[in-house]
C-alpha cells in the first residue's frame, strides 16, 4: 500500500508542477497548533471537538492533525527520500537472519528471507507471538506485517529511532486524548472490494500504474485489513501534502461477517469520518470517493494501536 516508487512519484509530480506546490511545499513547516487555528471541516465524531481537529497552515487537511505527515517527523533518515522509511545510515535496514511478518493477533502471514526490508517509520509495538511477547517494527517487504525486531542487524539503533518518531508521531496527533476514550465499537470485516473501485485511483493525474489505487484500503490477501497513519492527501494537481501517502501502521486481521469476531478486529472510533476523492486513469476529473475514520485496534498484547481505516469495511 506503500505509495509511489520513488522513480515513479517524481516523474508525476515534475509532470503537475505548478505554483500552489510552491505554496503547499513553504506551509509544510507549520505543523505545530499555536493560536487560533481553523477548525478542519468535517463531519466529526463526538471527540472532533479536540486539537486534534485543528488544520494546517493555509491548508485545510482532511482528519486535522491526525492525519500525520512524516515530513516533519523523519527528516534525516530516509530510505531513498521517503519520510515514511526508515534508513540506517542512508540504506534500508537488513534482516540478519531470515525471519517472519505476523498480523496483530500473531499470525503468521510470510516468510522473509534475510536482507534489505524496509521498515515504516515510527512503527514499533509488542505483540505476542508464540506464547512470548516481542518487540516488533512495521515492516512493508515481501510480506507486510510485524517483524521481530531482533531479527534485525543494528537493532538497538532501529529501536531508538523507532521509539522517538512513534512518540513524536503520537505527541503530533494528540494520541492520550484519544486512546483515553472507548469511542464507537465497531469490527473490521473481511469483505470483497466492490467492482467499481477497481480502475479508480486516490491520486488526481495518476500516471503510473502501479500505485495509489483505491482498492489498496479494502481488504488484502488472506483476509487482512492494514489500519493507516494518513490517509492519501493531494492537490488537485497531483502534488502531496506533506508524505501523506496511506502509510500502514498495523495490518488486522479481519473477521467474517456473520463469523465469530477476533478481538484484534475490534476497532474503537474516535473521530471521522473525512473523505478522499477517487479519480479514473491520469485525470483530475472526480469519480467517487472514500470514507476513512479515525481509531484504535488493540492487539493481541493489548498495545492500542491509533489509525484510519476505510469505513467500508466497518459494516457486514
Amino acid at each position: 500500500m506503500e505509495r509511489e516508487t520513488e522513480r515513479a512519484k517524481k516523474a508525476d509530480e515534475a509532470a503537475v508542477a505548478t505554483p500552489a506546490e510552491a505554496e503547499t511545499a513553504a506551509s509544510r513547516t507549520s505543523y505545530t497548533a499555536k493560536g487560533q487555528i481553523p477548525q478542519v471541516s468535517t463531519q466529526a465524531h463526538a471527540a472532533s471537538a479536540s486539537p486534534s481537529e485543528r488544520a494546517y497552515g493555509h491548508h485545510a487537511i482532511p482528519g486535522g492533525d491526525r492525519n500525520v505527515s512524516m515530513d516533519p517527523i523523519n527528516p534525516h533518515h530516509r530510505d531513498g527520500g521517503q519520510a515514511t522509511r526508515l534508513a540506517i545510515g542512508g540504506h534500508t535496514p537488513k534482516l540478519a537472519r531470515a525471519s517472519a511478518a505476523y498480523a496483530n493477533d500473531g499470525s503468521k502471514v510470510g516468510d522473509l528471507a534475510p536482507g534489505a526490508v524496509p521498515i515504516n517509520a515510527g512503527q514499533i509495538c509488542e505483540l505476542e507471538i508464540d506464547k512470548h511477547k516481542t518487540r516488533c517494527v512495521f515492516a512493508h517487504g515481501t510480506h507486510p506485517g510485524w517483524v521481530p525486531l531482533a531479527d534485525f542487524e543494528h537493532s538497538p539503533e532501529i529501536a531508538k529511532l523507532q521509539t522517538e518518531q512513534s512518540h513524536a508521531i503520537d505527541h503530533h496527533r494528540h494520541a492520550a486524548h484519544d486512546t483515553a476514550q472507548h469511542g464507537h465499537a465497531h469490527v473490521i470485516y473481511n469483505k470483497p472490494t466492490p467492482a467499481h473501485y477497481e480502475q479508480l485511483f486516490t491520486k488526481p493525474h495518476q500516471q503510473a500504474d502501479t500505485a495509489n489505487h483505491a482498492h489498496d484500503y479494502f481488504i488484502r490477501g488472506g483476509g487482512m485489513a492494514n489500519l493507516l497513519l494518513n490517509v492519501p492527501t493531494w492537490t488537485e494537481h497531483g502534488a502531496s501534502l506533506g508524505e501523506r501517502f496511506g502509510s500502514a501502521v498495523d495490518l488486522v486481521k479481519a473477521s467474517e461477517p456473520g463469523g465469530e469476531v477476533l478481538p484484534e478486529s475490534r476497532f474503537h472510533q474516535v473521530a471521522g469520518p473525512v473523505q478522499v476523492p477517487l479519480f479514473h486513469h491520469n485525470s483530475e476529473k472526480r469519480a467517487g470517493h472514500l470514507t476513512f475514520v479515525y481509531g484504535y485496534v488493540v492487539n493481541n498484547a493489548g498495545e492500542k494501536r491509533l489509525g484510519w481505516i476505510n469505513e467500508y469495511l466497518l459494516k457486514p
